[in-house]
């Protein structure tokens, strides 16, 4: 008896498949034909698949370039306490079957700064078609301020599409130490630099009546360092600049010095001479 096997090749696809193998054997005259099937339905080659996404973007495993773009850079966060940012990232399953996260806990930081940590874990299993979402929250360190910071975040996976197990990729973010000088309006604090007037923190007035309307707001100059008095060195110690700056004016200037972790007041009247919006920028000169 002679035999004829075809090989039978490897291949991925989706659908319903048959795989027919035809024996042929010979004895004598007579030829004789043997078929073997065997059915494959679609669901053999389902597969799950795993991607993460920041800010919609999609980072992709083994990731070592942090962006903005991703939510992957966490940027600069002040160290005090109570200082942080925190993101959400989402593990996507586009597969057809469920990716089951196999670690515990299901999000690791496998190295890296103790800064990042997962605030946020998310359940075990991502259905197909769905999604999970989890929280990585960097709390930078006080003695670490201007020094950028890394960590690696790991999320093991039964991913059968691919090589993403584990799914890598890496985050960054740079601690700042708080100034020892903080300006506060209704006990909202002002950033430096703010170019927003806001009425929760009492630097947007309002409207006012040309004629005979005045508004007057009372900020704070806080020193928050724990160990040194704050000197304020301007002279006037708070200065109003700008195309309106004659509209608002001081009528209470602080003293020289604000002692350790203290306030100290001033107040600022608005007093418009026309119509319209009117700006002005406060300075304050500081040792800080």
């Amino acid at each position: 008896m002679l035999g004829n096997f075809n090989k039978i090749k490897r291949f991925i696809g989706s659908g319903d498949f048959r795989i027919t193998h035809k024996v042929r054997s010979c004895l004598g005259l007579v030829l004789c034909s043997i078929v073997l099937s065997a059915f494959l339905p679609a669901q053999a080659f389902a597969q799950s698949q795993i991607e993460v996404l920041g800010n919609g973007v999609v980072i992709t495993s083994g990731d070592t370039t942090p962006s903005t773009v991703d939510d992957t850079d966490f940027g600069i966060v002040d160290s005090g306490i109570g200082s942080v940012k925190r993101v959400i990232f989402t593990i996507s399953n586009p597969g057809d079957v469920n990716l089951i996260l196999t670690n515990n806990p299901r999000v690791l930081r496998a190295s890296g700064s103790s800064a990042f940590t997962v605030t946020q874990q998310p359940t075990g299993t991502v259905l197909a078609g769905g999604t999970r979402n989890f929280e990585v929250t960097f709390d930078p360190f006080a003695g670490q301020n201007g020094i950028l910071q890394t960590a690696v975040f790991s999320i093991d996976n039964d991913n059968t599409n691919g090589d993403a197990n584990p799914y890598t990729f890496t985050v960054s973010g740079t601690g700042n130490a708080i100034p020892d000088i903080v300006i506060l309006g209704s006990g909202n604090r002002i950033l430096d630099g703010d170019t927003i007037p806001r009425t929760a923190d009492g630097t947007d007035f309002g409207s006012q009546d040309t004629a005979s309307g005045t508004a007057s707001r009372s900020f704070l100059v806080a020193n928050d360092n724990p160990n040194n008095d704050l000197n304020l060195t301007g002279s006037p110690i708070v200065v109003v600049t700008g195309a309106n700056a004659a509209d608002f004016t001081v009528t209470a200037q602080p003293p020289t010095t604000v002692i350790t972790s203290n306030t100290s007041q001033f107040d600022i009247q608005f007093d418009p001479s026309a119509d319209g919006l009117r700006t002005a920028t406060v300075s304050i000169a500081s040792d800080d």
